[in-house]
């Protein structure tokens, strides 16, 4: 009878161990699971996530033209200037080839004697606008003009006598395939492969740098600097 009853006793114990064992397995599993499935998810190319919708813009060449007036701090004057394109503005891709033309003079703000006013140099500089953020402002074209001509260091404007330039873009400029390639993308880079890459625009800056002497100044070397600076957007739905 004794030996019954150890009998039954230590079938019962090999059964809790037996399930106790069977749990702790059944556990580590899925722990093991969870764990493989938190791993893949961190693993997940940046490539695969939804780029977020571009911003609203305004389309400054839409029409083809744009005036803007400039103020410049502290001065009697400001910059009139005009920008125009000859090409349609709705074939702009950051790919193609694209040059912007512009004609710059001075308006009076103010009934004075106006100073004399020199265009020391112009830089201009253009950027992708893109949701991506390995993409958004990247450089695509960079262009300075000293347009010094004579004794004088720099070219005269004023209300009646323009500084005209123009700033080129090449096609498929080597900033964006070098950048392209440097991320890895599939190439070559196409249009359409940037409008899904989120370009959504094209970004150009002008900064002037002025000389200005006044009037009324003696001193013909009496020259001082004033920085300006203007942006103008292009929208690229097309990339």
């Amino acid at each position: 009878m004794k030996r019954y009853v150890r009998t039954i006793c230590g079938l019962v114990m090999a059964a809790v161990l037996l399930s106790a064992c069977t749990s702790g397995t059944e556990s580590d599993s899925s722990s093991t699971s969870d764990m493989t499935t938190v791993t893949g998810e961190s693993l997940l190319s940046p490539a695969a996530a939804v780029l977020p919708p571009a911003p609203p813009i305004t389309n400054d060449l839409a029409q083809g033209s744009a005036h803007r007036s400039i103020e410049v701090p502290g001065e009697t004057f400001e910059l009139s200037v005009d920008y125009w394109i000859t090409t349609d503005p709705a074939a702009w891709t950051t790919l193609n080839a694209k040059t912007v033309y512009s004609s710059t003079h001075t308006t009076p703000v103010a009934d004075s004697v106006q100073p004399t006013i020199l265009v020391e140099y112009t830089e201009t500089t253009a950027l992708i606008r893109s949701t991506d953020v390995d993409l958004d402002g990247q450089e695509i074209a960079n262009h300075r003009d000293s347009p010094a001509t004579g004794a004088l260091p720099g070219y005269v404007v004023d209300s009646n006598l323009p500084y005209e330039g123009l700033f080129s873009i090449d096609a498929r400029s080597q900033q964006i395939l070098g950048r392209w390639s440097e991320l890895g993308r599939p190439g070559p880079v196409s249009t359409a492969e940037l409008a899904a890459a989120g370009v959504y625009a094209n970004e150009i800056t002008v900064t002037y740098s002025l000389l200005i002497r006044g009037a009324t100044e003696t001193d013909s070397a009496a020259w001082h600097r004033r920085l300006v600076q203007d942006t103008i957007t292009v929208g690229t739905p097309n990339g």
